[in-house]
């Protein structure tokens, strides 16, 4: 998409600067602090978010990823959802209708491929959230190599978690 876009602006010589997507995984040493870590990934990465985060896909070692994975499920289900102009709010809505529909094919193929989904994975429930595309912060560990690379193409509020060794 990005060289079909310079190209089109190279036509008609305009300026042109592109992102181009940020999405670096979120890797977890060994010698980290486990509760900074966590909070650290799973907090909003600028005031209050609408399903984008830092990272939507970790690697955590071996030797502290049950720990890390306990602490962000913790903070993850702490998320307060709703309209994000009100100060006790921590995550407002998805962009529209047709992301919360992506969410949830998403969820449903990592988990189908062997993920396991920890918290969230769904829209919320309640007459609060019926006039938003609201999603709950979901976690999904064990998600198999081949889904990874559709997380990071996809704006979501979820979190692949990946074991890592060797290091």
């Amino acid at each position: 998409m990005g060289k079909e876009l310079m190209r089109k602006a190279a036509d008609q010589v305009k300026r042109l600067s592109l992102e181009l997507g940020g999405s670096a995984p979120f890797v977890v040493f060994p010698d980290v602090d486990v509760e900074d870590a966590a909070k650290r990934a799973v907090a909003p990465s600028s005031g209050t978010w609408t399903g984008v985060h830092i990272a939507g896909q970790f690697y955590v070692h071996e030797g502290i990823y049950e720990s890390f994975v306990q602490r962000a499920v913790a903070l993850a289900s702490g998320i307060r959802l709703g309209n994000g102009l009100e100060p006790d709010i921590d995550a407002g809505p998805l962009f529209d209708r047709s992301r919360v529909e992506a969410m949830d094919k998403l969820v449903a193929d990592a988990v189908a491929g062997g993920g396991r989904l920890l918290c969230g994975g769904h829209a919320p429930t309640g007459e609060q959230y019926a006039a938003g595309s609201f999603y709950l912060p979901t976690v999904i560990v064990d998600v198999g190599e081949g889904y990874g690379s559709q997380l990071r193409r996809d704006v979501r509020p979820d979190h692949a978690h990946l074991s890592m060794s060797g290091i």
